[in-house]
């Protein structure tokens, strides 16, 4: 009995790890996909256009993952963005799929997920002399960002041997030191992920300190956030 019950305990924990992976994947190109059909709302004005073009840079991205084709029920084209709402003044996108379970002695469809993604519309350049900033925050940071490029939002994640991180350096030529959410609770050999202006690597892919969810707003709604010190006060609006 014990070697049964052992063996389903690492599957199920390993499927968990898994899902989560996936996750972290369609969210990648979901958000993508959001950006890019914001960019051309203004040009588009059919909801259904909309949506074929979001529709189309979201599976386009999603293309270069393989791990959604493998572990999704029905593969990435069973991805279904049918409760999107394109109608307001924000692209909200919305995508909805089953992860097969490994094991299963019922018919179940299986893990069933829903992602969302949310970009305000591009609406042009103001003409009527009130010109509006837009600014880039996170949900947890404590400045805003002129440039959707700062450094600060584009993380660059790209991986390193562990046993040469000691001598690395980001671009600022500190040190990386070990990330108190993923590798203090982990064995760490072989593989660990960085990004070019970070201070600390990673032991884990789906760490909560490699991803950025980015909202685009208005200046005055910032709620006294200082202005990022990368991008600087005086940079243009992006």
């Amino acid at each position: 009995m014990i070697i049964p019950v052992t063996a389903v305990f690492f599957l199920t924990l390993l499927f968990f790890f898994r899902v989560l992976q996936i996750q972290t994947e369609v969210q990648e190109a979901l958000n993508y996909a959001s950006r890019k059909t914001a960019c051309e709302a203004s040009a588009v004005s059919s909801q259904t256009g909309l949506l074929v073009s979001a529709e189309a840079y979201f599976r386009k991205e999603l293309g270069t993952y393989s791990l959604p084709e493998k572990y999704i029920r029905g593969g990435k084209h069973a991805i279904t963005m049918a409760k999107s709402d394109l109608s307001g003044s924000y692209i909200n996108l919305q995508v909805n799929y089953y992860i097969k379970i490994p094991i299963s002695f019922f018919e179940v469809k299986g893990v069933g997920i829903c992602q969302k993604s949310k970009s305000h519309k591009w609406i042009g350049d103001r003409t009527d002399g009130e010109q509006s900033d837009y600014v880039y925050v996170t949900k947890h940071g404590t400045v805003y960002h002129r440039s959707r490029k700062c450094h600060y939002l584009d993380l660059s994640i790209k991986s390193a041997d562990y046993a040469q991180i000691s001598g690395m350096r980001n671009k600022n030529e500190h040190k990386y030191s070990a990330c108190s959410g993923c590798v203090v609770k982990n064995y760490v050999s072989g593989k660990v992920y960085v990004t070019d202006y970070g201070t600390c690597y990673h032991s884990d892919l789906a760490c909560s300190g490699l991803k950025r969810t980015i909202y685009l707003i208005l200046l005055e709604e910032t709620g006294g956030k200082r202005v990022c010190g990368k991008c600087g006060a005086n940079a243009e609006v992006r």
